[in-house]
């Protein structure tokens, strides 16, 4: 069988077929390459419909961190959803992706987001490299003597990047 498919041509549709869920396979029937199917996909599930813009904002509202999961896994969910947004063609500017982030996360970081809400210029980078920091023993929440001394030490790390962006600005 294996022969007789590679001698009409027809090998490559096959294996290229074989890694694609059977729903997905009649919209990429009339393909004739992995490239080409990528693209008839990425269009069908990409497309900028009313439909999906409504979709991803109602998930942009209601993200939140979910119950005992990690922060870097909450991250890639964010960035993933804020990609999303960005395929169906409505950016988000940083300020607003920082406000979604900040929002999403359990009181138990509460803390941390009032420390990084009254830092001036802070970048999205910089409060996910904060946030990945801030470790929660035991994937729970904080114990107040922990959190205390890890929110001290990110405040500092925050006021001494600040205190250096004030003297860089006045010089």
């Amino acid at each position: 069988m294996r022969m007789t498919l590679a001698r009409k041509g027809l090998l490559d549709h096959i294996e290229t077929a074989q890694g694609i869920e059977i729903e997905h396979q009649s919209k990429i029937r009339s393909t004739n390459s992995a490239l080409q199917a990528w693209h008839t996909l990425r269009e069908y599930y990409n497309r900028a419909n009313i439909h999906n813009r409504v979709a991803l904002t109602k998930k942009l509202h209601d993200f939140a961190m979910e119950d005992g999961s990690s922060m870097s896994a909450h991250l890639d969910r964010f960035d993933e959803l804020v990609v999303a947004t960005e395929a169906v063609g409505d950016g988000i500017d940083e300020a607003r992706q920082l406000v979604v982030l900040l929002g999403s996360l359990p009181s138990s970081y509460d803390m941390i987001v009032s420390i990084i809400e009254n830092a001036k210029d802070i970048s999205l980078i910089e409060v996910k490299e904060k946030l990945l920091k801030e470790k929660r023993p035991g994937g729970h929440s904080h114990d107040m003597k922990g959190a205390a001394t890890m929110n001290s030490k990110v405040a500092a790390s925050i006021a001494t990047r600040s205190d250096v962006n004030d003297i860089n600005v006045r010089t």
